[in-house]
């Protein structure tokens, strides 16, 4: 055994530079390739957050639009009331003067709800600072408003239904009649397929901020 240390030659100085500066190279090497790792993780994430948050200022963007479009529908609707005053004489054969002025200024009181509601809800969604808030701030104000989303068509569509039984009450012509029907489907289709989208704009807002 000692005899093999004996026969051991030692390393020169040339040589552990040599060995030092592959160390230093192999260290480099390491650091370099632990950045380059780093910076694919930082643009991974980076990307991620604008894949996410684009999709979620899609999403605010859609009900913003939605929520506007069906306040102004409202609106116009109130300016149209007056207007029916005088057509309804000749559709509601037996009913009065009073009656028809009742209707219609209970018609455009609905309208002038409605339209509230959608103004308020525009603003809450439009209140919604993606770019500055928490997320849990954003999933929690988007919970919120979908809550009163639903409490506003609750309230609205039971007035509703009570507002038609007064129209189509006193009405004897089959025409309107079935032009009503023809008009109350219609309505529910286009209302239907609005709630679900908004629902689906409102679950990507939630989920993705």
């Amino acid at each position: 055994m000692s005899k093999q240390y004996e026969d051991a030659t030692p390393m020169g100085d040339a040589e552990l530079e040599s060995l030092r500066a592959e160390l230093n190279q192999i260290k480099q090497q390491w650091q370099e390739a632990n950045s380059r790792l780093e910076q694919l993780e930082a643009a991974t994430v980076a990307d991620g957050e604008r894949v996410s948050t684009g999709r979620v200022k899609s999403a605010q963007q859609r009900l913003m639009d939605m929520y506007k479009r069906f306040a102004i529908i409202s609106l116009l609707c109130v300016g149209w009331m007056p207007l029916m005053i005088s057509r309804w004489q000749d559709v509601f054969s037996y009913s009065s003067t009073t009656y028809r002025i009742m209707v219609v200024i209970l018609c455009a009181l609905y309208f002038l709800t409605a339209s509230t509601m959608d103004f308020c809800l525009y603003r809450g969604v439009r209140a919604i600072d993606i770019a500055r808030m928490p997320i849990s701030e954003v999933s929690t104000r988007a919970i919120r408003l979908k809550r009163s989303h639903h409490i506003c068509q609750l309230t609205l569509i039971p007035l509703a239904i009570i507002l038609l039984t007064l129209m189509i009450w006193p009405i004897a012509s089959s025409a309107a009649l079935i032009g009503i029907a023809i008009g109350g489907v219609t309505g529910l289709a286009i209302g239907l397929t609005a709630y679900f989208r908004m629902m689906r704009s409102y679950r990507t807002l939630i989920a993705d901020s």
